[in-house]
Order: C-alpha cells, then structure tokens, then sequence
C-alpha cells in the first residue's frame, strides 16, 4: 500500500511538473515582433495547437486563428496599415495557458518620394516629335531643341503647366534624327531626349 501511495504521489508530482512546463514551452516557442504597423508572430514546431487572436485596445476582436501542430516552424504576419495607430494585443492560447503580447503601433517614419519628372519622346512624322513631361511637383519646365552634332539651339520655351504636359513640336528641314531636347524642372533636375 504504501509502495502504491508512492507511485501514485510520484505520479501527481510528474504531471503537475509537465503542466508547467508545457506552460513554459509557450513562452519560449511563441515570439512576436511588431514594427511599425506590422505585427507577426513566430511558433516553433514545438507549440503544438494553439488559438491565436489578434485584439483592439478596447478588447475588440480584429482575427482569429488556429494552429494545428506542424513539422515545422509557423510564422502568421498581420499588417494594420489600414487600423489607426494605438495599443493592440495578439493573444495565444494553448490547452493549459494563455499568452497576451500587447504591442503599439505607429506610422512608419520612411514616407514614399514621388519619383519626380520623367520625360519621354517620341517621333510622329520625318519632321515632328511629341514631348510628353510627367511628374512634376510644381510647374515651370524649360524646354530646350538643339541640334545633336553642332549644339545650336533651335527652340527654348518654359511651361508653366501643373503635374504633366505634352507638346507636338514640327521642323522645317530637319529630320528629328537630328535634333536631341533638353527638359529642366524647376528642382534642377534635367533629361535629355535623343531621337
């Protein structure tokens, strides 16, 4: 009887220490990284199923999901681009515990830079070509026509057209083969067009 009480102390004493470190292996296989307003979580093949809940400040929730056991490590990204910025919580739930991540997200310091003026040209008869400028930022482009092989200069004009514009430009006796343009915008930024 008493070799019986043994075991089955033993026995308790074996599964409360696996319970808690089961609860254990869900701090160490479950990590989340938040930057910006992107959040993702990384579980390691060893979570095994887990219920995986992405909530608001106020306790909202915005996703649900659930893990089965993989062979492999899990990773779940969520991108709150479209969610104003503020205190958010991925909250991960395993049969014996449950995890809150809270995180705060925040607008990305790098904003996009429009790409600026882009000239293009092309030619749309033996003496004619069609200027097209787009992406400018405020208007006032200089055009300058020269000949490519002496650099005489056979036009300059400004634009003061906003964001885009296109011109046909026509030549007595010169083929366009002859001719390069040049575009300046008002930031100093030049292209030059050979035909």
């Amino acid at each position: 009887m008493k070799t019986l009480l043994s075991l089955v102390a033993a026995g308790l004493l074996a599964s409360t220490s696996i319970a808690n470190a089961s609860n254990e292996d869900l701090k160490d296989v479950a990590t989340v990284v938040a930057k910006d307003q992107k959040v993702s979580l990384y579980l390691n093949q060893e979570s095994g199923p887990v219920k995986v809940t992405l909530l608001d400040q106020r306790g909202k929730v915005l996703a649900k999901s659930k893990i089965k056991d993989y062979d492999k490590d899990v990773v779940l990204p969520y991108n709150l681009e479209n969610l104003p910025e503020g205190n958010y919580s991925l909250e991960v739930r395993s049969d014996e515990e449950q995890m809150v991540y809270d995180f705060t997200t925040s607008k990305s310091e790098f904003q996009p830079v429009a790409p600026g003026m882009m000239a293009y040209g092309k030619e749309v008869a033996n003496n004619s070509l069609k200027l097209t400028v787009i992406g400018l930022q405020e208007p006032g482009v200089d055009v300058t026509i020269k000949e490519k092989f002496t650099n005489k200069i056979l036009l300059t004009e400004t634009i003061d057209q906003p964001e885009a514009f296109s011109k046909v430009y026509k030549f007595n006796n010169i083929d366009t083969s002859d001719v390069m343009v040049e575009v300046k915008d008002k930031k100093g930024k030049v292209k030059s067009l050979y035909f």
